[in-house]
């Protein structure tokens, strides 16, 4: 139970919330990410407020839920205002109706012109193929670019039951190449405030636990003191450079090393 409060609740107050790090940094990345979502979720927000007094409480509340999650995160990534969609969604529908049976046929005519822009901006990203909708919507990950052939790298040289470590954060890494992580950490926040993830790094690359370590960011990015990148060193050996990540085989002779 603990560790699950901790989960949910404690990791995020710990270290990755409205209330840690630079305010002033948080309060930046939300007006970053404003214009995408107002472009996303604009007319729904106004349908909503048009509908707001007559929609059900459960639904006003369900809303309110949405927003501190999303101000609480402190993050403001625009996938996490994803949250406020379902809740919207139902005030808009309460919106649309009332708008129909007492706003007068121009604010009709201009919630419907309204709805048909989001309709031509959200249509072409729907229709596209998983890939192209990842670049229109992360064009500047990096992650999209390198990581297909990353994967295919890790699936080639290491066998289905061993473990890969990425240094510091590739989730989709691990699903791409069907290889499980080396440490259940699988984001660099998650290392970086986590008590005792560090050192769980550092046991991995101490025992050699990962057939690859695949060093996708500067090992001192979380790490200063340089006992990643020490370990690193004495316990492996650079393979390949793939994009921009440098892979990393354990000096034990391994069978599946080719």
């Amino acid at each position: 139970m603990s560790d699950w409060l901790y989960a949910v609740v404690g990791y995020r107050f710990h270290g990755d919330s409205i209330v840690t790090g630079s305010l002033p940094g948080r309060i930046h990345q939300l007006w970053l990410s404003l214009p995408v979502a107002g472009k996303a979720l604009g007319v729904l927000v106004l349908l909503a407020a048009a509908g707001w007094r007559r929609s059900p409480p459960l639904g006003r509340i369900w809303l309110g839920a949405g927003v501190v999650g999303v101000l609480g995160g402190g993050n403001f990534h625009p996938h996490y205002y994803l949250q406020l969609v379902p809740p919207l969604s139902l005030l808009a529908a309460v919106g649309v109706r009332t708008l129909w049976l007492s706003a007068p046929r121009p604010a009709i005519v201009a919630a419907g012109a309204a709805a048909a822009a989001t309709l031509a901006l959200a249509m072409p990203v729907a229709w596209a193929t998983p890939t192209k909708q990842a670049e229109t919507i992360w064009p500047r990950d990096p992650h999209l670019i390198h990581d297909a052939v990353l994967a295919r790298h890790v699936r080639v040289h290491t066998r289905p039951g061993q473990r890969v470590l990425a240094v510091w954060a590739d989730a989709d890494l691990y699903y791409l190449a069907d290889r499980r992580p080396a440490i259940r950490y699988l984001w660099s926040r998650n290392v970086s405030a986590i008590p005792g993830a560090l050192q769980a790094v550092h046991r991995v690359l101490a025992t050699r636990r990962a057939a690859l370590v695949l060093v996708v960011q500067p090992p001192a990015k979380l790490d200063p003191s340089g006992r990643t990148a020490a370990l690193l060193r004495r316990e492996y050996r650079r393979v390949a450079r793939i994009g921009g990540a440098a892979v990393y085989r354990s000096r034990r002779r391994s069978p599946a090393a080719t």
